[in-house]
């Protein structure tokens, strides 16, 4: 009986793929430098010294919180909305153009494999490696999407399972609807972004349940002055870890993305957390897995670092005074090391079904 596998991703993931793609502490000295920059007083007074990671500095100026004046209130979204401006700017800086992407034979076939076997994907990642890598080796084997014509193929469209539009759609009167009618049903990976994404956009207000997101693909979104007129008035999706993350449910597609990832954690028999720090701080993150890890399924850390490996102990300690199941969860520290190049070493593992579970 085949086993479903998701894979988590997180910042490791694109560092592992793209050494220009940058980790958490160097986001938030580049994000703190520039805002530090434009906003002399405003950071001085609300963040230097306060907070040395950038998520804590975005998830603190987005929320309303009780001690905030309606002022700060007011300043703090402003501020919010100009950072999440310069890390777009900052990573799709660092992402590399289409034709710059250098990919392996094993990357090329783990990214096959998991098309071929339509893989569920949570990334927490604002940027779109994964969704590039993903392209790059579609468009290398011949054998994927045969039956379409790859050319016209919006792949963003194929790979994000959301009701969400391309950019182009907002302004452009003879949309390719063919196209997009011809895209539906394909099989392939499901990607939940529940972090946002650098190529996506939304009016700034997340109340509505009917509010738009639209996603930027290069491909079809014209060039820079046609991307720019479309998302004028619009604001990056960037999706802080906040504490309470209701404020963003208001958006459908955000709500689905949720409920999409809820699914694919019940249903994985294999999870495989590659670069990604599992916060304990994330309480929807560590709530979301303790309410619906199967019992029995197989967590596989693939990471540099250890602390990954304590934190989901903690999360799926045993209670006390409650027997321990026999198939309880099994969390595998057998691609945990210090080294620079281990997850490509699992993804070799992983292509050729020889992934250590001792």
């Amino acid at each position: 009986m085949k086993e479903n596998d998701l894979f988590i991703l997180g910042a490791g993931f694109s560092k592992a793929f793209n050494n220009k793609m940058p980790t958490m502490n160097e986001l938030t000295e580049e994000i703190s430098e520039k805002i530090g920059e434009i906003y002399k007083n405003l950071y001085k007074e609300y963040i230097k010294g306060k907070f040395t990671d950038f998520e804590d500095i975005i998830t603190y100026l987005y929320q309303d919180l009780p001690w905030k004046n309606e002022t700060e209130k007011h300043l703090h979204k402003g501020l919010y909305y100009r950072i999440t401006e310069l890390l777009v700017k900052i990573i799709k800086d660092k992402e590399p153009k289409d034709d710059e992407i250098k990919i392996s034979k094993d990357e090329s076939d783990f990214f096959s494999k998991i098309h071929k076997e339509n893989a569920n994907i949570i990334t927490f990642n604002y940027d779109t490696i994964f969704e590039r890598y993903l392209i790059k080796a579609t468009k290398n084997n011949g054998k994927l999407f045969m039956n379409y014509d790859r050319k016209e193929l919006d792949y963003y469209d194929i790979y994000y399972h959301l009701p969400i539009m391309s950019l182009e759609a907002r302004t452009s009167q003879i949309y390719d609807s063919k196209r997009r009618e011809r895209k539906k049903g394909i099989p392939t990976v499901k990607i939940s972004k529940l972090h946002g994404s650098v190529n996506w956009y939304y009016s700034g207000d997340a109340r509505s349940g009917g509010e738009l997101i639209y996603y930027e693909y290069d491909k079809i979104s014209g060039n820079e002055f046609e991307r720019e007129k479309n998302r004028r008035d619009l604001v990056p999706l960037i999706i802080p870890p906040v504490l309470d993350k209701s404020g963003f449910m208001g958006i459908s597609a955000i709500k689905i993305q949720w409920e999409m990832a809820r699914r694919a954690i019940q249903d994985a028999d294999n999870i495989y957390i590659l670069g990604y720090s599992f916060p304990l701080t994330d309480m929807a993150i560590k709530l979301l897995f303790k309410s619906s890890v199967k019992t029995g399924a197989r967590i596989y850390i693939v990471d540099k670092r250890k602390v990954v490996f304590n934190n989901l102990k903690k999360v799926f300690k045993k209670i006390k005074g409650q027997e321990r199941r026999k198939n309880n969860v099994k969390i595998l520290d057998t691609y945990i090391a210090n080294e620079d190049d281990i997850i490509i070493k699992f993804i070799k593992d992983y292509i050729y079904d020889k992934t250590k579970t001792f």
